[in-house]
């Protein structure tokens, strides 16, 4: 979390708990839900665990109509955008120091969701996901 707060992102303001479950009777994984204000979720933040994790990251992600999923490792993270509950890579991994604050994570969640355009990503970066992490990638 002190990560987070440099950034400029409060704990009850910025940031809500949750949990995910991979399927049904599986055991539900903490999730961080990244929101610009209380009741205006942009992403989930999830610890980069297993492919698996990501991808009910994903399919929450995709319920909740969040453009964003941002996998988080601790020298780094990672952002993908979200599409019909479907990964898209964003970005290679980046040093924390790169981590979007609320507000430019609100303008990218804007563009998102009034362009709905698969193609276009914020800031470039690359669009399709590597090989060896199995996700899916929806141009």
């Amino acid at each position: 979390m002190p990560l987070l707060s440099e950034t400029g992102w409060r704990e009850g303001w910025h940031i809500r708990h949750g949990e995910v479950s991979e399927s049904p009777g599986h055991p539900m994984k903490p999730v961080l839900i990244l929101q610009h204000r209380p009741h205006a979720p942009m992403g989930i933040l999830v610890s980069d665990s297993d492919d698996n994790h990501l991808r009910a990251a994903a399919l929450y992600a995709g319920q909740l109509n969040l453009p964003f999923v941002l996998a988080t490792r601790a020298n780094g993270f990672r952002q993908f955008q979200v599409r019909e509950g479907k990964l898209s890579c964003r970005t290679d991994w980046l040093d924390w120091n790169a981590f979007p604050t609320p507000e430019e994570l609100w303008r990218q969640a804007e563009a998102w969701a009034f362009h709905k355009n698969p193609k276009a990503t914020p800031q470039g970066g690359e669009t399709a996901c590597p090989n060896n992490m199995g996700l899916p990638f929806n141009p």
